[in-house]
């Protein structure tokens, strides 16, 4: 694009993209950061961002056909990266899921756009600077937004969860990922901003960064800080490194500072909202910020000549000193962790009270690490190609090793294997890898020339920090975060890119290439704009419903979102549900055959969904249809082991038929050894309870227990199970004596 911007064309292409992506960074985070959360109610957000991104390919596809050619590795990543979500699309056809398998398979493709937009907008000067400060820009308006909320200013749905920061992700991992990746890019421009105002500036806002992270608790976040840190001063000359440790130091303590009076303010606030006390608040936050980046300011002027040294060899034992000392201290700090050291005595509550919860049998260890076995175990049925996209937020019900919830698996590569298999993650891999290694070869020249600009590592940094952090949360599940990651590794691309001898001139090739992408764009726009159509009759369907309970009204609309959308199973569930209930008061058998049929149709495109086969149950049930109701009990609990309800219901039907004199004695009692190997069943599978850990125990046994109905199931069993061994007693006897 640098070369071509003064032709008309690629001039309004530039404008519209990089306007494109400005509006993108500043608005779509305040739509719940567009999580992909399995739920009607995140759906729409979803595709609006989607069209707009799939408008912005459009104009992309325009500059390929007209100019591209592929002469550079960064060419080859432009034509490579369309395969993540080729990979996703065809996992869809055989997907465990097929609405959340195609939405998935949509928002890859979006992730495609944002690479692409951020290789060619940043190989323009222009390009890389609108970027950049709307990258940085678009942080810091989140980060005050948040504090906003904390301060009882603003009152956005879950900002504020429990005791602990999170902003528009309504997820305060998720946000303290995000938090990290923006406190490294301000101290990056801190170090290279030349002007004193911007210096002060960013410094300035490294406070309230800073304190944001400490207010998420978030115990991985401060980890991958960490280590994103050491790895960071690492590539800095080591005069360098000092400055920035001191500068580090200078706001940590500021952050740290104003911490515990940030806490008591919320609770304050919380208890009895006081526009003094908010007002307080902020000044000690805004006042202590601008001391700090006057301090921080004064050690630029001092010192800020010192790293204008000459260039240092790559990863010399200079270089490498601090971070070694670093690490060391890191160390240190996680053996005494491991010793239970009482934070408390010297770190605030909330903060002692979560480094004190770490340890190797902590809830959140041990949990991931069973999420991840469990996620890898399901995976292997599908190696190839994959389960399709949220695959396990319904194979979890199945997979799952004790009664925990978790939609997400928690872990980025690993849910890339469950849901693209084998295929979609070495190619997922490919291009990091490949994206990264331009990167290192670029380094020395970038980094360890003297007075050079390094405001550029601000793009892979970010991209690594969220990837990074993704090993042990779902960052990736939230579109907003996802397209960043790959807006700033596309522009790293640009950053890195090196030519190579031409594989493709303009040429036919070139244009059936960008002429394909067009096309596909179109098509995706259609698909979406459909999806939305449907939505606004699923919405209507639920409003008639809730205001007048008007079934025939409710069934229109809900059939016109299904046909529109004929594989989404929220809208055949919702058809299911009612028409079910419809049945159980009227028995008119029309409601009877409209919820079996969406019932047949949810069995067929989504078989794992575990409302799906409640729904069944109870229809079965309300038409006295007691063997097709027990198919679909045995179905359930063989699909949902950790699903104490589905035993309850088993147990209940197998004692009813096990009790029903029209049956032959033997079928009784094929029915009570069932219910019998029921109850055995569950004891089994207590005593796996029993063995976890003790929070994990606890919460497990909360969910799967003996109820009072089930304890009384027992007792019934025991009666019936000791009468019918009277009768075969009596039997037996009757018949010796003949």
């Amino acid at each position: 694009m640098k070369d071509d911007l003064n032709r008309k064309t690629t001039r309004w292409i530039f404008a519209a993209t990089s306007v494109f992506a400005v509006m993108f960074l500043f608005l779509a985070p305040f739509q719940k950061g567009l999580f992909v959360g399995y739920e009607v109610t995140f759906e729409r957000p979803l595709y609006v961002a989607l069209v707009c991104s799939l408008v912005c390919l459009t104009f992309i596809c325009v500059y390929l056909y007209r100019d591209w050619q592929m002469t550079s590795h960064g060419d080859i990543l432009v034509a490579l990266i369309w395969i993540i979500p080729i990979s996703y699309f065809i996992a869809t056809l055989e997907a465990i899921t097929r609405q959340w398998a195609f939405i998935e398979a949509l928002v890859r493709l979006g992730w495609g756009v944002f690479f692409v937009l951020g290789y060619y907008v940043t190989r323009h000067s222009a390009g890389y600077k609108i970027l950049l400060f709307a990258l940085i820009g678009s942080g810091y308006v989140v980060v005050m937004f948040g504090l906003l909320n904390w301060f009882g200013n603003a009152h956005y749905q879950d900002a504020v969860l429990a005791d602990r920061l999170s902003s528009v992700f309504q997820y305060p991992n998720a946000y303290a990922a995000y938090l990290i990746a923006i406190a490294i890019c301000a101290l990056i421009m801190v170090q290279s901003s030349r002007k004193k105002r911007y210096v002060a500036f960013h410094a300035f806002m490294l406070v309230p960064v800073f304190l944001s992270l400490l207010l998420t608790l978030s115990r991985g976040a401060l980890l991958v800080l960490f280590v994103v840190l050491i790895l960071y001063l690492s590539l800095l000359p080591w005069k360098r490194q000092l400055i920035s440790v001191v500068e580090l130091g200078i706001v940590g303590i500021a952050a740290f500072s104003i911490y515990g009076f940030a806490v008591k303010t919320r609770g304050q606030l919380f208890e009895n909202y006081s526009k003094g006390i908010s007002l307080l608040g902020w000044l000690l936050v805004l006042g202590i910020a601008a001391i700090a980046s006057l301090i921080v300011l004064g050690v630029r002027l001092r010192f800020g000549r010192l790293d204008n040294n000459k260039a240092d060899k790559l990863w010399s034992p200079k270089c490498l000193a601090l971070p070694f000392v670093l690490v060391s201290l890191g160390l240190a700090l996680y053996v005494l962790i491991l010793s239970n050291f009482p934070f408390s005595k010297v770190l605030p509550t909330g903060i002692a009270a979560r480094l004190e919860g770490v340890n190797l049998q902590s809830t959140s260890v041990f949990l991931r690490n069973t999420l991840y076995e469990d996620a890898i175990r399901a995976g292997a049925d599908y190696p190839v190609f994959g389960a399709g996209g949220g695959a396990w937020s319904v194979l979890s019900e199945s997979f799952k090793s004790y009664p925990y919830s978790s939609s997400k698996v928690h872990n980025f590569y690993i849910e890339t294997y469950l849901e693209s298999g084998l295929f979609g993650l070495i190619v997922l891999m490919v291009i990091l890898c490949y994206v990264f290694v331009l990167l290192i070869g670029q380094i020395k020249k970038k980094i360890r020339e003297t007075n050079d600009d390094i405001r550029w590592l601000i793009f892979p940094v970010f991209s690594i920090v969220i990837l990074g952090h993704s090993l042990v949360d779902f960052d990736m599940s939230f579109f907003y975060m996802s397209s960043l990651v790959f807006l700033t590794l596309g522009a790293t691309a640009a950053i890195s890119n090196r030519p190579i001898a031409a594989i493709w001139r303009k040429g036919k090739v070139t244009k059936v290439f960008a002429s394909g992408l067009f096309l596909v764009a179109i098509f995706m726009i259609y698909k979406c704009i459909v999806a939305l159509r449907a939505d606004e009759y699923y919405r209507s369907s639920m409003n008639v419903l809730a205001a007048a309970g008007k079934y025939d009204a409710f069934q229109s609309a809900i059939e016109q979102a299904e046909n529109l959308m004929p594989g989404h199973s929220q809208y055949l569930l919702s058809m299911a549900q009612l028409n079910q209930l419809m049945y159980r008061e009227t028995k008119n058998e029309s409601f009877s055959k409209t919820a079996e049929y969406a019932l047949n149709r949810l069995k067929a495109i989504d078989p794992y969904n575990i409302e799906a086969v409640e729904i069944n149950y109870d229809l079965d049930m309300d038409r006295m249809n007691f063997d097709r109701a027990h198919e679909v009990a045995r179905r359930a609990v063989a699909l949902f082991p950790w699903s104490i309800g589905f035993y309850e219901n088993a147990i209940e039907l197998n004692l009813r038929l096990g009790s029903d004199a029209s049956l032959l004695a033997d079928k009784r009692r094929e029915y009570s050894n069932e219910a019998r190997l029921l109850v055995d069943e569950i004891e089994r599978r207590i005593g796996m309870i029993d063995k976890l850990p003790e929070t994990e125990r606890l919460m497990s046994r909360g969910v799967f227990d003996v109820n009072d109905n089930l304890q009384a199931q027992f007792l019934m069993l025991d009666v019936m199970e000791a009468l019918q061994k009277a009768e075969r007693e009596r039997l037996s006897t009757e018949s010796k004596r003949r």
